[in-house]
């Protein structure tokens, strides 16, 4: 990594989940609570911790299973859960969350009445659980003034932007926990789905805002993934700053375009390499 102090920004864009707060702490306590309560049920015949094999389970499948509905439903995961948690079904892992996942799409589940009642609970358990604010991670605190105070010192040449593809309803908990609204820490909150054209908009949006002409590379973003943060923020030219966290891990970039300008372990590393 660079020397500190060396990035000089006319716009900060700056992603929220794993980022600023720890949304993966949060999924995590919401995968237990739906695997707790489908194994005090009657899918409870399956061995192994709830911490250890089902973590990976619960990622495979609920991967496997949006795919088939085209949307993240939990009672279709905490059904797809129900089956691989049953007594029946291939003993490999790998083929019981594929088994698992057939099963639900061609809807062979458990129809009685305890069965159904057990995954409507399990589905709600999860998402009560994610209306938990998720804690600021490490450094959090002090970006959040920091941006608010330099945007504050120079509006007309400084633009700030909260870029998330989170559902609205989950951020929300986590924008009135922290006290995040448009116009204090952030001029501009952008909720949309990271393609291309998001960051397009986010750029004209950026030129907009500002007085005089912005260069590509002034504009910094810091996010903690390298394909949905830093590379489409490099296609744009932007100066990216990634900042991998638990939920990815330490990414390796697969492409050249997946490099990014600075890597830190932390969000006060971050601070150190901003002008701000």
């Amino acid at each position: 990594m660079s020397s500190s102090n060396e990035v000089c920004p006319s716009a900060v864009v700056v992603d929220a989940d794993n980022t600023l707060w720890d949304t993966h702490a949060v999924f995590e306590d919401a995968r237990r609570r739906m695997i707790s309560v489908l194994v005090d049920g009657p899918f409870g015949n399956r061995t192994g911790g709830v911490d250890g094999e089902y973590r990976a389970v619960f990622r495979q499948l609920a991967g496997r299973l949006s795919l088939i509905t085209g949307q993240n439903d939990l009672a279709v995961l905490a059904r797809g859960m129900a089956v691989f948690l049953s007594d029946q079904g291939p003993t490999s892992e790998e083929k019981r969350v594929e088994w698992a996942a057939q099963r639900v799409q061609n809807r062979r589940i458990p129809e009685d009445d305890a069965a159904e009642a057990c995954i409507q609970a399990a589905a709600e358990s999860f998402q009560m659980a994610l209306r938990t604010p998720p804690p600021l991670l490490d450094g959090a605190e002090l970006l959040l003034r920091n941006i608010r105070d330099w945007t504050t010192a120079h509006p007309e040449h400084r633009w700030s932007v909260l870029f998330s593809e989170g559902a609205p309803d989950r951020l929300q908990f986590a924008f009135e926990a922290h006290e995040i609204e448009r116009g204090d820490q952030f001029d501009s909150i952008v909720l949309r789905e990271k393609i291309p054209a998001a960051f397009e908009a986010v750029w004209e949006g950026i030129e907009d805002a500002l007085a005089s002409p912005t260069d590509e590379s002034h504009v910094v973003t810091i996010g903690d993934s390298l394909k949905r943060d830093i590379q489409p923020a490099n296609n744009l030219g932007w100066t990216t700053i990634y900042c991998p966290g638990d939920f990815k891990g330490h990414e390796t970039p697969d492409t050249e375009s997946e490099a990014p300008d600075y890597t830190v372990s932390s969000l006060h590393e971050a601070l150190d390499l901003l002008r701000l």
